[in-house]
């Protein structure tokens, strides 16, 4: 079977010098990122043990809920996703240790999700190419509450979703991988990829595992809920964050200012997720740390169309694009492209 045909994206002209300075990666600036991430969800996790000893259960379940809405950014929606780049520390070591501590952490495998990353990166929301972005995204209502609940968007919710998402990790640590994605991406001669899925999903199980074992054992088992399952805990703010990126818009173009979205937000929303709302930015400049993105995305705005001026008005936009869909499923929207084009 011969290789699909290679996409010839479009990017955006930027001088070769400020390529370079936009690409350079720092320790110091990344490392207090994520250890203010990991602080506050320390902070949190602290709170809801605070709650359980000294308050009644609906103050447990509001911190439960707190820290579960912040907790979901360490995961695949920004924190492993923007490690799986490699691209976030100069050094490299650092960048490999902190993307596996957050894989186990947030039951996220960090070989199966780089391979399917990169190649979503390659094939941005081409027709059967790209499966883990697949336009037009589908929705039942239910998976609104699930959304505001429990467990991503993703599969099935509720309760069968979060036995779904650990059993896959139960699955790649007995060597099974299945579906038509995961075949694709490590088929039988890709051994060496298999073992590494496999090995890094028994290692997060047997975390887990004892991790839980010693939650019980002690009688602090309420942490069962912040850690073993805290990131399936209120992923609404993650997941509004994250699907404006492409929902709505048009596939199989070669062009990311017409598959991808940048969407202003501020400063405290753009911490947690990492600047991600630069995502036309990102997918062009794949190198580019995130911490960058804001100059990468000055210095090419005028080649770019108009961002959407914030997460309110993103979903005041795609909440009539998501309703027309359900009858009109290739209908979409095309971004005004500038003058300069």
């Amino acid at each position: 079977m011969s290789a699909p045909a290679q996409i010839t994206w479009y990017r955006s002209p930027v001088a070769r010098e400020k390529l370079r300075e936009l690409t350079e990666r720092k320790t110091l600036r990344p490392l207090v990122h994520v250890g203010g991430h990991i602080a506050f969800a320390a902070a949190t996790t602290a709170l809801v043990l605070y709650c359980f000893a000294n308050l009644p259960w609906p103050f447990v379940i509001l911190a439960v809920y707190l820290h579960g809405t912040f907790y979901n950014f360490l995961g695949m929606f920004t924190g492993i996703h923007e490690l799986s780049h490699g691209t976030v520390f100069r050094a490299r070591w650092l960048n490999a240790a902190l993307y596996a501590f957050l894989g186990v952490l947030t039951w996220n495998n960090i070989y199966k999700f780089r391979a399917s990353h990169f190649m979503h990166h390659q094939v941005t929301v081409h027709s059967g190419r790209d499966l883990e972005v697949v336009l037009p995204e589908k929705f039942r209502p239910i998976d609104w509450l699930f959304m505001f609940t429990v467990t991503p968007l993703s599969g099935a919710g509720g309760i069968p979703g979060i036995i779904s998402l650990i059993g896959d990790t139960v699955r790649y640590a007995f060597g099974r991988l299945r579906g038509e994605w995961e075949l694709r991406l490590f088929p039988e001669d890709k051994r060496a990829e298999r073992r590494r899925i496999f090995w890094f999903a028994r290692i997060t199980l047997a975390v887990h595992v004892l991790a839980a074992a010693w939650f019980v054992w002690s009688g602090h088992w309420i942490l069962l809920l912040p850690v073993t399952f805290g990131s399936f805990v209120a992923p609404w703010l993650a997941i509004l964050c994250a699907l404006p990126q492409h929902l709505g818009l048009k596939g199989d173009v070669p062009d990311w200012r017409i598959c991808a979205r940048t969407v202003r937000m501020n400063r405290v929303v753009r911490f947690f997720y990492w600047n991600m709302n630069y995502h036309v930015e990102h997918h062009m400049f794949a190198s580019v740390p995130f911490y960058n993105l804001p100059k990468l995305s000055a210095a090419i705005a005028d080649d770019l169309p108009r961002p959407t001026k914030s997460l309110r008005v993103a979903w005041k936009e795609l909440a009539p694009i998501i309703r027309r869909q359900r009858v009109e499923p290739q209908y979409c929207v095309v971004p005004e492209l500038p003058q300069t084009t």
